[in-house]
């Protein structure tokens, strides 16, 4: 049986890309992010005794899912993270 209860999700089957937010029931207060083949890039910010500060990560998505994931409106204008990456071989 499982314990996750869903929050919102989608799922495109021909790019086989989609999002799952939810929540587990047995732990209040926490929601949780699954991400399918959606191309994204994280940076982790460990805490350390030099520096002190709060364990951070970013992610880097296209704006289509942000927009999806309900982050962004509808309108926001499209950014470089949402057109291809065109790379020109050296002849």
């Amino acid at each position: 049986m499982s314990t996750k209860s869903s929050i919102r999700s989608e799922r495109d089957n021909e790019t086989r890309t989609g999002f799952h937010l939810y929540e587990d029931i047995f732990e209040e207060g926490c929601v949780y992010l699954k991400l399918e083949g959606i191309p994204f890039e994280a940076t982790y910010m460990p805490v350390s005794d030099e520096v002190p500060a709060n364990p951070s990560v970013t992610l880097r998505f296209p704006m289509e899912w942000a927009k999806k994931l309900g982050l962004l409106k509808n309108d926001a204008e499209p950014t470089v993270c949402d057109t291809p990456t065109v790379r020109q071989s050296k002849e």
